[in-house]
């Protein structure tokens, strides 16, 4: 599984991540000729794949709670961290006149259980330095769980009820992100989403406490793909790219020059890089022919985002 973020117009027809069928064509599309053999079989295996991938994304949806359990214990002491994780709302209450998929006191009951479920489990201070290294021993390689260094267990309490139930969400947003991009077949989504995250997650929580999260999310995933190697490695394919993107510090802010009627702002590099300035054609009278050619043929690539070499 390769990267391939859009490079389409932002000004035009903007598009935030890629998926496998479109990065397949695109090039194709913009040089006005029909996909060759290899677009073709990238095709085809993408699309006899399609039910695994669908399949994968399931089974990490039907283990999200597990998944996320894991990392939780990992980061958080002295509390029930799962307790704080909001479910997504249920389909049927969304129908008028359903209401929720369950009766009140079936969900009270199944909330209570998840909270005693993960107050069972051991929390990242109560389990002892030998038992990390034993588990990390039994985990692969490319799964091993690494403490970056200025990791600290964060107290439920002194979090607070807030920062504890948006630090769950984020988790399984991340989860989701990451199935988003199995059934695309395509992690550009994950680097489109993280990109510019880190300083985000710099000023409202720690960065080593999510890189541990999402390392120990990755270990539970892959666990639960040991019956199929393909599938755990396109797993595990997908949270390597994220936990890369969170790792790397982002560029240096870019400061606009002040003057005597405005004043120089500080401009994040992440929004001059995503800023599109509008392009301006010239052709001047004295250009050849091939160039003044060259210079229509720019600009329809710019709009169109195609190259257009003959007349429809």
């Amino acid at each position: 599984m390769t990267v391939t973020v859009s490079s389409g117009s932002s000004s035009v027809s903007p598009q935030l991540y890629d998926t496998l069928p479109l990065s397949s064509l695109r090039q194709a599309e913009q040089q006005d000729r029909f996909p060759n053999r290899t677009e073709l079989d990238r095709l085809i295996n993408f699309f006899q794949g399609g039910q695994q991938r669908v399949d994968v994304a399931r089974r990490l949806a039907a283990n999200a709670g597990a998944i996320i359990a894991q990392a939780a214990n990992r980061i958080f002491s002295g509390g029930t961290p799962l307790a704080y994780l909001e479910e997504p709302p249920s389909r049927l209450a969304a129908v008028p006149g359903v209401g929720s998929a369950f009766p009140e006191g079936r969900s009270e009951q199944k909330a209570f259980d998840r909270s005693v479920e993960t107050f069972a489990q051991p929390t990242g201070s109560s389990r002892g330095v030998f038992t990390r290294l034993v588990e990390n021993f039994r985990q692969a390689g490319d799964v091993a769980v690494v403490t970056p260094s200025g990791f600290a267990p964060i107290d439920v309490s002194r979090y607070g009820k807030e920062r504890m139930t948006k630090s769950l969400r984020d988790l399984g947003w991340f989860l989701r992100y990451v199935g988003y991009a199995v059934v695309a077949g395509d992690p550009s989504i994950l680097v489109v989403n993280a990109r510019g995250l880190r300083e985000v997650l710099e000023k409202g929580c720690s960065i080593p406490a999510t890189l541990l999260a999402l390392q120990e999310m990755r270990a539970a995933a892959a666990s639960a793909f040991q019956d199929d190697p393909e599938s755990r490695q396109l797993v595990v394919d997908c949270f390597n790219v994220l936990l890369q993107e969170l790792s790397e510090s982002g560029p240096s802010p870019r400061l606009r020059p002040g003057s005597g009627v405005a004043q120089g702002l500080q401009l994040p590099a992440t929004y001059a890089e995503a800023a599109a300035s509008p392009s301006r054609y010239v052709m001047r009278p004295g250009l050849s022919g091939r160039e003044k050619a060259e210079v229509v043929r720019a600009a329809y690539r710019q709009v169109l985002e195609r190259d257009v070499a003959k007349a429809y």
